[in-house]
């Protein structure tokens, strides 16, 4: 099912929307959203955009690891990686 909007231009976005200059509200929404992605519009993405879908989410633990970080945002990150990898294993299978 196609849904309106471009995926790439919302992935990009949310990517941005989770980086440390927002607030946490703003940032675990952000989360959210990536996981909905994810689940939702993940067809849409061609086979290197998923690598780099993975790569930027691995990417996002090591950010979100710092002990000053809310338990929350680092709850969302772990749980967006386990969406993606959940999701990218399926695909395979």
């Amino acid at each position: 099912m196609k849904t309106s909007g471009d995926i790439r231009t919302l992935a990009n976005t949310l990517f941005l929307l989770v980086k440390k200059n927002w607030s946490a509200e703003i940032r675990l929404h952000a989360f959210k959203m990536l996981q909905h992605l994810v689940r939702l519009r993940w067809e849409e993405l061609n086979p290197e955009e998923h690598k780099n879908f993975a790569k930027l989410s691995i990417d996002l633990m090591y950010e979100i690891a710092d002990p000053c970080e809310d338990w929350a945002l680092k709850s969302q990150t772990a749980a967006l990686v386990a969406e993606v990898f959940t999701t990218m294993i399926f695909i395979f299978i």
